[in-house]
């Protein structure tokens, strides 16, 4: 799938930003991480993002690079949840 999107939204996570994206299904094999891995490189040199709710194997590195506004939402996380109790496995893994 191929989308063009436009402005990036106010929400301190929200994925689109100004440019395409491309949506691709990989099947889960052993060599699946290592080649998101590389996908994922090249997202992030080319300052694109991650839609997370599709993604289970991107790294915290790879999240961090891609993600400028992570000091900003974990900000705010910290003030509401100063002891980390509102989690997700992927929260875990990416933060």
């Amino acid at each position: 799938v191929v989308k063009d999107f436009g402005p990036e939204g106010p929400g301190l996570l929200s994925f689109p930003k100004p440019g395409i994206t491309f949506a691709i299904d990989l099947p889960v094999t052993d060599a699946t991480p290592a080649l998101v891995g590389r996908l994922n490189d090249t997202v992030a040199a080319e300052g694109g993002r991650v839609y997370l709710t599709k993604d289970a194997f991107t790294s915290r590195e790879h999240f961090q690079a891609m993600e400028l506004r992570l000091a900003a939402f974990d900000d705010v996380r910290r003030r509401w949840d100063p002891d980390r109790k509102i989690r997700s496995a992927q929260s875990v893994l990416l933060l």
